[in-house]
């Protein structure tokens, strides 16, 4: 894989809205024979719709409905497999030298040194026909870190230009440079809790945040959304999907069968925003460049703007916006070929950077 400095990247993301897939060609800069620069082209891209049974799957394993056990697993990496055999005009020898998949979090407990993704590489990298990388988070988590978050390795190398960046997913968390050093953090559930009190109204999202635009603020709901302990840790740290669920769902159960879904919005809105201003304020930031499906969030992009009036808030062209991710993947799959670290300690607080993945080789079908 050396003679080709090209990766794809399959991210399905934790707020399971869709499958979104990018190519993308690295230059490389050595200086004394060390990597010093590196910058992107984006090659080809899709994004593919989840298949609602799975999406419920998904939810429901999550919340420990069900057990997503092997022949499952096996189910969902076909059916991944295919998706990505049949929208691809060109054989995937053609297209890339190998490809990350990312599947959606089951599971993330760093403290108990687990955290499971769906998907089996071996059965991608069969179907593909090419090397497929998967287990991101093992290495980093072995060496006593969270294993989260992954983006601040991207921002480090390409988009470092900014004070910090700011990923708006089923998850919102943060990068920046302080003294010397990248951090990242998670700050609180975003398209999580959003999509939840959208789908209370038959919306799979709010789009443009208009729903929300037009509901009320609830102070008690706000305020119970803000106790959650975690908000007041330092970091490094990481939300699980199971968390923002406990803190952001669960924990108001009872309010929310007695109140206007538009007004839940407008709450989880004014939540997301506080936060996000809380650390901008902290941090003494100038500029944000933001990404991740919330960035499309008209009403909350205007309502973090609202808390930070002296803040540039970057929105960047659309295929940096769905696919950043994407490009992290790419981004740690070259690392890895190269041998330079792909999760940094100062973001996760292991004990030292590790090179994290594993690599499936394309066999014959089972």
């Amino acid at each position: 894989m050396r003679d080709k400095l090209r990766f794809a990247g399959v991210m399905v993301g934790s707020s399971l809205d869709g499958i979104d897939l990018a190519v993308y060609d690295w230059n490389t800069v050595y200086q004394d024979e060390k990597l010093i620069g590196l910058s992107a082209q984006l090659i080809a891209s899709n994004t593919f719709t989840l298949d609602s049974r799975h999406g419920d799957l998904i939810k429901s394993a999550r919340m420990g409905g069900n057990i997503v056990n092997a022949e499952y697993e096996r189910e969902f990496s076909l059916y991944i497999s295919q998706l990505l055999v049949q929208n691809v005009p060109v054989p995937w020898k053609q297209l890339a030298a190998g490809l990350v998949y990312h599947g959606p979090t089951l599971m993330h407990k760093p403290g108990r040194k687990e955290s499971q993704q769906l998907g089996k590489g071996q059965i991608l990298a069969n179907r593909l026909g090419i090397p497929v990388m998967c287990d991101l988070r093992r290495a980093d988590i072995n060496a006593g870190g969270e294993g989260a978050p992954l983006m601040p390795i991207l921002d480090k190398w390409c988009f470092s230009q900014y004070d910090a960046t700011l990923n708006l997913g089923g998850i919102a968390n943060i990068s920046l440079e302080l003294d010397g050093k990248r951090l990242g953090w998670d700050i609180c559930g975003c398209n999580q809790l959003l999509d939840f009190a959208a789908g209370l109204l038959n919306y799979s999202y709010d789009a443009n945040g208009e729903l929300a635009r037009s509901g009320k603020r609830i102070p008690e709901i706000k305020s119970r959304l803000e106790d959650f302990k975690f908000l007041d840790q330092n970091p490094p740290k990481s939300l699980s999907n199971e968390e923002v669920a406990q803190y952001g769902i669960d924990g108001i159960s009872r309010i929310v069968a007695k109140i206007d879904p538009r007004d839940l919005l407008a709450t989880y809105v004014s939540h997301i925003a506080s936060q996000v201003g809380d650390v901008v304020r902290e941090y003494r930031l100038k500029n944000l460049l933001v990404s991740g499906g919330g960035a499309r969030n008209v009403f909350l992009i205007e309502s973090i703007q609202q808390l930070c009036p002296n803040l540039e808030i970057i929105v960047p062209e659309e295929s940096l916006l769905i696919y950043k991710e994407c490009q992290m993947l790419s981004l740690m799959a070259l690392l890895n070929v190269l041998g330079y670290p792909n999760a940094l300690a100062t973001v996760t607080g292991a004990d030292r950077d590790t090179i994290g993945g594993h690599w499936y080789k394309s066999e014959a079908y089972e």
